[in-house]
Parts: C-alpha cells; structure tokens; sequence
C-alpha cells in the first residue's frame, strides 16, 4: 500500500475521508522520521451512493439534508455536496456506533481535542496517539499498521515457541517446530559456515562460460535470490480472470535505481558502506571468487540500474504491461536462453507472458555480453 504525507494543517474536511488511513478511520495516527502525517487515500464513492448508505442507516433523508443545510450554511462557498456527504458518513458512523452500543472502530482517546478540526484535522483525529507513541529508536516510522505487525509477530513466535517445545504434536507442528529450531541454533549454523550452501556456490565456481551460469539463473530464482531480473505469476493487469506470467526488472540488492545513481553526498555513503559489506560476505565465505569482489558485484549491477525504468515511470499501467509472445521476449535478449529458464523455473508451458519493461531486457542483454565471465559469477555469487 502506497502512503502519501499531507500537510499537517487541514482547512477543508476533505481530508475527513479522502486524506485518511482505510482502516479505524479518524484514528489512524501515524509517526514517522520526519514526524509528518502520512496517509492512504480512500474513495468512498459517489454522493448518490453515500446517500443511501446513510439513508439506510437512519431509515430517513431529512436528517442528511438538514445537515447539509447547516453546513452549507456556514460554509457555502467551500463545500461542495460530495464533500459534505463524505464528512457526514463518517458523522454518522461514529453516532451509529454510540446508538447502538456498537465499537466504530474510532479510538476517541487518540484525538487531541483542544485542536479545532477545521484547523488541523490530522491532529484533532491523531494528535494524542502520535504524543503517545513516539518513532522507536530502531524504526523509520511508527504508525497503527506497525503495532499491527508487532502483535502478529509476538502471535507467531508463541505459535513457534509452542511447536518446538511440545511433547506430543501433530505432523505439522513438528515440522513447523523443527525448523523454528534448526533456525535459532545459532552456534550450530555458525559452525557449518557456508556448507549448506557450497553446492550452489560450486556450480557458479566451475560454470565454464556464460551460457553455463545463465542456466544457473532458474535454480537461483528458485531459492529467491532474484539475480538479473524478477519473474513471478499474477493476475493479468487486463483481464484479472487470467494468471500469466510475468518478467519484469530487478537483479538489484540495495532497494531502488536511484540509490546506484544519485551523486548526493548520503547515496555515495550507502553505495561505500555497501561495498564494505560485499567485501566482509565475501571474506566471511572464504571464497572471494576475485581481488575485488565488490567493484566487480557494483559494476553488474550499477549496469542494470541504469538500463532500469525509474518509480515515476512505473507508477504508470501502461508502461509495465507489455503482454508478447515468449519468442518475442527471446528476441530482446539473445544471450539468454527463455525455454531452458521456463521449463526449469516451475511454470507450465506457456505461449506468452507480461513483460514489465522490455527496455530493461534489451539492456540486461548488453550488460552480459559485456560483462565478464568472473565478474558474473562474483555477482551471481
């Protein structure tokens, strides 16, 4: 879910529902860094379709329209009907809640009253959580959706917890239990170094040109380390009935393009401390493959960062759907072979697929025809 910031001073109910977290409604306070509000959008409909959503709550149209009459009243000239409407639901839901004795999902406690709503909505719905719970020391951002996730995790390690100490369990928990353990003994992991791992670090090791290692590609994607580009299954974006396939850009560690790209003294930082890191996992593992396992991992993929379609671009349908024929994707990049990828990846055989962004494709070509063999296998590694 995408979350967009708003400015905290509110001087139209708009924001009422248009500015709002989808869930609990008023009272979705939020945190973050730089201690701005930070919302999700929810339509709510038509002014024809709140009308009778509230009609059917109070059985009668004269409450609506005397409401409205009364804040078009005082507010001629700054609501339109549609805005009133949706001001007014969110009235009604909460006095529905206190009629019938019903929980609104509206936590009251979390309002800071002594603000006028009129002039700052977000911190008259939110002002006394955001007071109450500041951004933890370890966190970015602290919103409800965060606690959300904490109480599903302290949920899912007693569930764990429990599977791995019982004496009697069912063939599940034993399974779910055993790898909560085989995962915790830390000292023992430790000791096997990189032994569960050698045979795929061994087969990119003695891959004897880039046709051996790209065959590497499905078996890699497969145990989710996605190098050189994603693939995956979904919904057509055209026909949600249909689940195709679908390969799209990636190949990247670090979280988008621009931090490849950005020349700002804090991207260079992230991109140095990041070598760092290539450098201790690749002195961890004993096998450092080449002199400079890092400059060799940075030129791979500082190569697909530039041939990568920016998050503006991709915020548009149109340009990560393009549905073709396999034969079509295979002729964008001849150095890799799409049958041998899809009869090995796990998908039945398929005529066509979604490709995200074919641009990305002709230049993740280039970037292996021009890439050297060990530099690939450092990567890939």
């Amino acid at each position: 879910m995408a979350h967009h910031s708003i400015h905290s001073k509110v001087a139209a109910p708009e924001a009422l529902v248009q500015n709002i977290w989808p869930a609990g409604i008023l009272a979705q306070g939020l945190n973050d860094a730089t201690d701005k509000p930070r919302t999700s959008r929810v339509a709510l409909g038509s002014p024809g379709y709140l009308e009778l959503y509230i009609v059917e709550i109070f059985g009668t149209y004269s409450s609506l329209a005397e409401w409205c009459s009364v804040l078009s009243k005082n507010h001629s000239k700054r609501y339109n009907r549609l805005t009133m409407l949706r001001t007014g639901a969110v009235l009604f839901a909460v006095a529905t809640g206190a009629l019938f004795g019903q929980s609104s999902g509206i936590d009251l406690k979390a309002m800071d009253t002594g603000v006028q709503a009129c002039d700052n909505f977000y911190q008259y719905a939110c002002g006394t959580w955001r007071k109450n719970n500041p951004v933890p020391g370890d966190k970015a951002r602290w919103g409800r959706f965060n606690e959300l996730a904490e109480q599903n995790l302290a949920i899912e390690r007693t569930i764990l917890e429990k599977a791995s100490q019982a004496s009697s369990r069912s063939p599940a928990e034993q399974k779910i239990g055993d790898l909560y353990n085989s995962c915790m003994d830390e000292k023992g992991n430790d000791a096997k170094g990189v032994t569960p791992i050698e045979p795929v670090l061994a087969r990119i090791r003695n891959a004897a040109s880039k046709e051996d290692l790209l065959r590497e590609v499905a078996a890699l994607h497969g145990q989710s380390i996605r190098v050189l580009f994603s693939f995956g299954v979904r919904a057509d974006a055209k026909n949600s009935s249909e689940q195709i396939a679908s390969a799209d850009q990636g190949g990247l560690t670090l979280p988008d393009r621009e931090y490849y790209l950005k020349t700002d003294t804090k991207s260079a930082e992230i991109r140095k401390q990041f070598a760092e890191h290539v450098r201790k996992m690749f002195a961890l593992a004993g096998k450092p493959g080449i002199a400079n396992p890092d400059a060799a991992v940075m030129e791979v993929e500082t190569a697909l960062a530039k041939v990568s379609l920016d998050r503006v671009a991709r915020r548009n349908p149109t340009k990560t759907y393009h549905r073709m024929p396999v034969g079509e994707l295979a002729k964008l990049t001849p150095q890799f072979d799409w049958n041998d990828y899809l009869a090995h990846v796990g998908v039945p055989k398929i005529a066509s697929l979604n490709v995200g962004a074919p641009e990305f494709f002709k230049g993740m070509n280039e970037v292996v025809a021009k890439t050297g063999l060990e530099a690939l296998k450092t990567y890939f590694a």
